[in-house]
Parts: structure tokens; sequence; C-alpha cells
């Protein structure tokens, strides 16, 4: 998505220019960040609520940035927002889980406070699916607090701890992302279960790798070139001082991309 707003542009000749606070671990640090980019007195801001927030968005405003587009897991009524809908995510993750005749599937629950918010949407979305299947349940695995970025290690855990001695362990597992997926694939075939045929795994994101791992990783996928094309003109709009409404409730359609590490449970021997 960025690489398309550097290659299209902006009107007025603003040039876009990237800034990265998410790494910073030192809340003062960050926001000593975030004041030397308003001292540069930019245009416009366009941000994501998942690594800034709200008091973040008002001290901006404060600051005369009052051209602000956000970019977030769901709508805001308040703010002009291009939001991913986690929340469809979720629901297209489990139907198609559930399509295949799976009725005891899992889900990934990231230690990242980050992604609270996203993870609850798609839970919910998950829940929406299942809802009128009968003897379907949901496990929520939580990943260890002390990794907030999935690892070998912390997947190899999960693996032993849900999928190997558990009784009425689940079936297929919503990894939430395709980062995750790789180190619980990798851990997977370690432990000697085979994907799919002992667990069926879905991941999001449609990582360049998810085609190439083996087994291929079934995936849901966003199309960035269709979200920078319309990042970039909700930030025309904002710039030019246009109406919001138009492209404020527009959102990006996931797409299920199947591959191998789903299959049907009764394709199971």
């Amino acid at each position: 998505m960025l690489g398309v707003i550097h290659e299209v542009g902006l009107v007025n000749q603003c040039m876009p220019t990237q800034y990265s606070f998410n790494s910073y671990h030192d809340s003062e640090r960050k926001r000593e960040a975030f004041e030397a980019m308003l001292a540069r007195r930019p245009a416009g801001i366009f941000c994501s609520l998942l690594d800034m927030d709200r008091s973040d968005i008002e001290y901006a405003y404060k600051k005369g940035v009052d051209r602000i587009l956000v970019l977030d897991v769901e709508p805001h009524d308040d703010l002009v927002t291009l939001y991913l809908p986690a929340e469809q995510v979720g629901y297209l993750a489990a139907s198609h889980l559930v399509s295949l005749g799976h009725r005891h599937l899992s889900v990934i629950k990231p230690a990242d406070p980050i992604q609270a918010r996203g993870f609850a949407l798609r839970l919910e979305g998950m829940k929406r699916a299942v809802s009128g299947v009968s003897n379907c349940q949901i496990t929520v695995i939580p990943w260890p607090a002390d990794n907030l970025r999935p690892t070998y290690p912390a997947a190899c855990g999960v693996v032993r701890d849900f999928f190997l001695s558990k009784e009425n362990r689940p079936s297929a597992l919503y990894a939430y992302s395709d980062d995750y997926a790789f180190t619980l694939l990798a851990a997977s075939f370690d432990a000697g279960i085979v994907v799919p045929k002992d667990l069926s795994i879905l991941g999001t994101d449609d990582h360049e790798y998810s085609a190439l791992c083996r087994p291929a990783l079934t995936t849901i996928r966003f199309d960035t070139q269709s979200q920078g094309l319309l990042a970039v003109a909700m930030i025309n709009a904002l710039l030019l001082g246009e109406a919001h409404d138009p492209v404020k409730k527009k959102q990006q359609n996931p797409e299920l991309v199947a591959r191998d590490t789903t299959c049907a449970l009764a394709h199971r021997s």
C-alpha cells in the first residue's frame, strides 16, 4: 500500500514522507519523534490506529494538522478512516474451515497488545460464521506472553500444548497471520503432525512466501494495489478540502486463497 502511495503521488506537489513509530519501546522517545514530525508542519498525516492512539490524533489537531486519514480495523464516525474489515476476515476464515467439515476450530490470540482489537474483531467474525452450525466450537489459543512476535520456540510450545497430547484437540487452526502460520507449520512438521492431514492451518496477508512454503499456505488476501489507490484518493480529497463521506465508508473486501494447508475433514485417513 505504501509503495502505491509513493508511486502514484499526491496533489499540490505534496511529497509523501514515511515515519515509523511502532518500533519505539520508550514512550518518551516515541513522543519526541512524533513532535519532530509535527514540527515539520506536514500538510496531512496518514497513520494507523494500531500504532498510535486518539490522544496522538488530538495532539496533531492541536498542532494545526487537521487533514488526517487513519488506517484501522474498524470504521469511525468521527475520523476519516480507511479500514481493513477484521471482523469479515474472521468470518471468512471460519466459513472456509466449516465448509470443509471442521467442527472444532482454533485461533491464535497474539500476545502483542497492538493486535488486541484486531483479534477481538476476527473472533467476532468467526463466532458469526459458526453461529448456525451445530456442534461447532472455537478454542482460543493464547500466544506465549513473553513472545510478542511469532517465534519457532513459542510455536513449538503451542503445538505441544494444544495439538499433541490434548484430547478433543482442534482439527483446524486459524493462525491469525501468515507470520504465525509459518512458525506453526515448522513446529507441526517437527512434532510429526502432518498438515493438512492431521491439522488444517490458515493464515492472513498472503505473504509472498505463502505460495512458496510446502505445503503452500491457505491464506486471506487484501488487494494492496486497490488499498493504495483508495488511500491516495482519500488523502488527496483531504488535501483538496473535498467532502469526506463519499470515500469514508469504503472498505477492502478480503479474498480467501485456498492452497494446500487446508483440506476437507472427510479426506483424512
